[in-house]
């Protein structure tokens, strides 16, 4: 299987929360600050950010708009996903996203800086968004709100700058609007993948 299968394990896990903001609320103050692009971070985490949202950004909007068996096919067609191995719905945590406290969406990288993380931890978290892509239904109206905020932020390198150098709700809020909070709800909200990264 490609290595594609990280990104669509990440997006489908995190489908089943959606974000309840207004369309006004998210058009203020989301355009990505030129000042994340001089941002210097740790290579592997990174680059696996990079590589799920750009897996999630492939898929096309055509596909997602005919729904979730759709969206599967074309997964599975195009090597993120096994034909032969049923998908299970993982739950987050069960309540909207803007009624989670802080600490329900924790990032990635939000528990300390980048350089005191170890290779192992990053190798964790990894394959637990790669397992949840591979394995985990994402219904296709998520992967289509995750596609959104990436176009509002600026694309996926611009929006993975500002995911590792926003650690806290408040910072992301400031750097990349609401947009940028509700992607990292989105990405972070699945337990699994809170559990394998929430050490990081």
């Amino acid at each position: 299987m490609k290595f594609q299968l990280f990104t669509a394990a990440v997006f489908t896990a995190l489908a089943i929360a959606s974000p309840v903001v207004s369309e006004a609320a998210e058009e203020r103050d989301i355009t990505a600050r030129g000042a994340a692009d001089t941002v210097s971070l740790t290579e592997e985490t990174e680059l696996a950010l990079e590589l799920a949202l750009t897996e999630i950004f492939s898929i096309p909007d055509e596909v997602l708009l005919k729904g979730d068996d759709a969206t599967n096919a074309w997964l599975i067609e195009n090597g993120f996903r096994d034909g032969d191995k049923s998908v299970k719905e993982e739950r987050d945590d069960g309540a909207p996203i803007s009624a989670r406290s802080e600490d329900a969406s924790l990032a990635i990288l939000e528990r300390s800086d980048l350089e005191a993380r170890g290779p192992l931890a990053v190798a964790r978290c990894v394959y637990a968004i790669t397992k949840t892509i591979a394995t985990t239904f994402i219904p296709a109206a998520k992967l289509l709100r995750i596609k959104k905020y990436l176009k509002k932020l600026g694309g996926v390198r611009k929006t993975v700058l500002l995911l590792v150098r926003a650690k806290t709700k408040k910072q992301r809020l400031r750097i990349g609007g609401t947009a940028l909070v509700n992607l990292a709800n989105e990405l972070f909200g699945i337990q699994s993948i809170k559990r394998a990264c929430s050490n990081l």
